[in-house]
């Protein structure tokens, strides 16, 4: 089942409602090394999704709406790779998210423009990468 309510791109408000958050809360496991991994409803391509005032929303978007700040319209929310390349769709750790426009988000894909690892480009594009 594909999730199409909260889709790359739409705004998300900075989420500070201590309910909703404690429930978020309640379907991610934090591991040793920090790692805040998700446990709940998966749709159909491995995301994580969290249901928000009755609707569906992908749960790295919550994560980074809680933890870091609002969502903008037009840029997604991106996961850093692993250090082996790989995306884990899972980790839902706030400081591993960052937000790239789509289309530099569509560009990602199998190689690691973004690095593997958390770095002073975290919540924003690298320089050569025009603004939002």
């Amino acid at each position: 089942m594909t999730i199409y309510y909260n889709k790359p791109g739409r705004a998300l408000a900075r989420i500070m409602d201590p309910k909703v958050i404690a429930r978020f809360m309640k379907k991610v496991v934090i591991t040793q090394e920090g790692r805040w991994m998700w446990v709940g409803g998966q749709n159909g391509n491995g995301y994580g999704y969290f249901k928000l005032y009755g609707r569906p929303h992908l749960a790295h978007r919550v994560a980074f709406a809680i933890e870091v700040a609002a969502i903008p319209t037009g840029v997604t929310v991106h996961h850093l790779r692993e250090p082996d390349g790989t995306e884990n769709r899972l980790d839902v750790t706030p400081s591993r998210l960052v937000l790239l426009s789509h289309s530099d988000n569509s560009k990602d894909g199998s190689r690691s423009r973004w690095g593997c690892t958390p770095s002073t480009e975290m919540y924003r594009p690298p320089d050569d990468v025009a603004p939002f």
